[in-house]
C-alpha cells in the first residue's frame, strides 16, 4: 500500500482505506476501484483531501468486466448500493461546479445585455447545456438542485434553476428538442429585467413599498425590451419572457392575459418560478422541502397555474426524489423509496439502520413529515 497525492490518482487504482469527508461522512470505501479520476479529484478537493491510501499494484486485483462489484479478497466486496452512493456524490460535486460556472457566466452575459453589448447566440446556448448534461444521471435534475440549494441562492442561481426546472417540466409534457431549447432559453432570460429594476430601486431608495412593488411588476416588460432586438431569439421566446408572470386566473402581471391565451412556455415557467421560490431560503422565509412545496402547490395554486401542466408536474416530481435521503420531524433519517399517487407529499420512507418502511399517509404516521433533504 502507498499514499498517493490526488494529482497522481489514475483510473484502475484501488482505495486501500476508507476516505471520510469534512463532516465525517463516508466518501470512498476501502476496495473502491477508481474509474473516473477527474471526478474523484474534484470530490476530494471539495473536502480538502490532498492524498489517499492506495493498494500497491501487486495487491490490486482489477476485474474490469464487473462494474457492479469490485473484488478485494474472498470475503470482501463493494456492493452495488455502495457504488451508487459514490457515483451520486461524484455527480453532485460535478454538478455544483458546472452550476457555479453557469452562474458566473450569466452575471457577465446579463450585464452585457443590459449595457447594450452584443452577446453571441452560442454563448447563451452554452448556459442552457447544463440541463442536457445532467439529465438521466444517478440523481434527477431536481435532486441535484435540492442538493446545492443552501449554497447557491442568488438572483443568477434563480435564473439557472428556472431553466433547469422548466426543462424538466417540458420533458415531462413531451416537448420536442427544439421546443425544449426555446423553453430553457426563455426561462434563463425571463428574469434579466429584474436586475435593471434593482438598479432603479438602489437609485431611488426613498420609494415606498407600493411604488417598489409597482416597479418590480414591470420587470417582465424590461426583460422583453432588453432582448427584443436580438434577432437570433425567436418570437416565441420573447413572448414567453414578456408573459412569464401572468397567471392562469388573470391575477398575474402585466395582467393582460389569462388561461390558454398565455403562451405555453410562460405557463411552464410560472410553475418553475413558484416551485423554486417555495424551495429557496430568503432573509424573510425559510425554504420548504420539495414535499412541502408539492402540498402548497396542490392546495394553493390550482387556480393560478395551468392545471393540466401542474397536475403532470405534481405527479412526476415526487417520484423524481426516490432515492433521496431525508430527515423526518421525529429526528430519524431515511430514504424515499416510493411516492403514492394519492398524498404525493407523504412518501414511503425506509429508515436508516433499521430498514423499517414508513408510509407517511398511514394514520399512525400522519404527524411525521419530511423536514429536510440531506
Amino acid at each position: 500500500m502507498k499514499r498517493v497525492p490526488i494529482d497522481k490518482i489514475k483510473a484502475g487504482m484501488v482505495i486501500n482505506k476508507d476516505v471520510l469527508g469534512i463532516n465525517g461522512t463516508m466518501l470512498l470505501y476501502k476496495g473502491y476501484m477508481i474509474e473516473n479520476e477527474m471526478l474523484l479529484k474534484k470530490l476530494l478537493l471539495n473536502h480538502n483531501i490532498e492524498e489517499i491510501e492506495i493498494k500497491s499494484e501487486e495487491e490490486t486485483n482489477i476485474n474490469s468486466s464487473n462494474l457492479v462489484k469490485t473484488k478485494i479478497n474472498k470475503d470482501e466486496e463493494i456492493s452495488k448500493d455502495d457504488l451508487l452512493k459514490i457515483q451520486r456524490e461524484l455527480e453532485v460535486t460535478e454538478f455544483k461546479e458546472s452550476f457555479e460556472e453557469v452562474v458566473d457566466h450569466l452575471k457577465t452575459d446579463f450585464q452585457d445585455i443590459i449595457d447594450g453589448k452584443e452577446v453571441e447566440k452560442d454563448e447563451l446556448q452554452k448556459r442552457t447545456q447544463i440541463a442536457w448534461d445532467y439529465d438521466n444521471k444517478a440523481f434527477s435534475i431536481l435532486q441535484f438542485i435540492s442538493k446545492i440549494k443552501n449554497e447557491n441562492f442568488s438572483v443568477y442561481a434563480h435564473s439557472t434553476n428556472l431553466a433547469l426546472i422548466s426543462y424538466t417540466i417540458g420533458k415531462w409534457i413531451n416537448l420536442d428538442k427544439e421546443q425544449l431549447e426555446e423553453l430553457t432559453l426563455s426561462a434563463l432570460l425571463s428574469d434579466i429585467g429584474r436586475y435593471k429594476v434593482l438598479e432603479e430601486l438602489v437609485e431611488n431608495i426613498g420609494y415606498d413599498e407600493e411604488k417598489q412593488r409597482e416597479l418590480m411588476n414591470k420587470y417582465p416588460k424590461y426583460s422583453y425590451e432588453l432582448i427584443q432586438d436580438m434577432n437570433f431569439i425567436s418570437k416565441d421566446v420573447k413572448d414567453a419572457v414578456l408573459y412569464h408572470n401572468e397567471r392562469y386566473d388573470g391575477s398575474g402581471y402585466p395582467g393582460i392575459l389569462s388561461k390558454d391565451d398565455i403562451p405555453l412556455y410562460s405557463r411552464i415557467i410560472a410553475i418553475a418560478i413558484v416551485y423554486d421560490t417555495l424551495t429557496s431560503e430568503t432573509s424573510y422565509r425559510k425554504k420548504n422541502t420539495p414535499f412541502d412545496a408539492i402540498r402548497i402547490l396542490e392546495t394553493e395554486y390550482v387556480e393560478k397555474l395551468d392545471i393540466k401542466i401542474l397536475y403532470n408536474f405534481l405527479h412526476r416530481i415526487g417520484s423524481s426524489f426516490v432515492g433521496s435521503e431525508v430527515k423526518l420531524s421525529d429526528g430519524r433519517i431515511g430514504e424515499v423509496v416510493f411516492v403514492p399517487e394519492e398524498g404525493i407529499y407523504k412518501p414511503y420512507i425506509r429508515i436508516k439502520n433499521t430498514n423499517e418502511i414508513l408510509n407517511l399517509n398511514n394514520k399512525e404516521y400522519r404527524n411525521i413529515n419530511v423536514t429536510d433533504m440531506i
